[in-house]
């Protein structure tokens, strides 16, 4: 599909079910005072960020490794909300800008590959053999 709508779905479905989730822990009081909530949230956190990361340094194909950033990123979210209390939130709400920027620049770095090569796939992205030729090394 196109890289920038995608990446607008990318962002605003696990942006939102987040805040649901803010929403929902912030409703139910015997819920965010439980102990088990927070290590849960951290764990959860840390297994997003490594698999995402362990399965992107394995993907060949640039869309499919946008999806992996996107599941680390919540699972960034959720280790930040793993955190507890008012620092864990702020630190949350802190993450949507970079967040969005990241997908942005990545959703419009996907645009242009897919405009200069056949594929987004890694072996199909000649953009360094271009830039070498266009500009030898000294």
């Amino acid at each position: 599909t196109d890289p920038f709508p995608l990446g607008f779905v990318l962002w605003i479905i696990p942006t939102a079910t987040l805040l649901f989730a803010v929403n929902f822990l912030d409703r139910y009081t015997w819920l965010r005072d439980a102990s088990f909530l927070y290590p849960i949230l951290t764990i959860t956190g840390i297994l997003m960020i490594t698999t995402g990361g362990i399965f992107s340094a394995f993907e060949r194909h640039l869309g499919r490794m946008m999806g992996y950033a996107v599941i680390m990123e919540s699972g960034y979210s959720i280790l930040a909300l793993g955190v507890g209390g008012k620092t864990g939130i702020d630190v949350f709400l802190f993450l949507f800008i970079p967040r969005l920027l990241s997908l942005v620049l990545w959703a419009y770095s996907l645009s242009l590959f897919s405009g200069e090569s056949k594929s987004i796939r890694l072996l199909d992205i000649r953009v360094w053999e271009e830039y070498s030729r266009t500009y030898p090394p000294v």
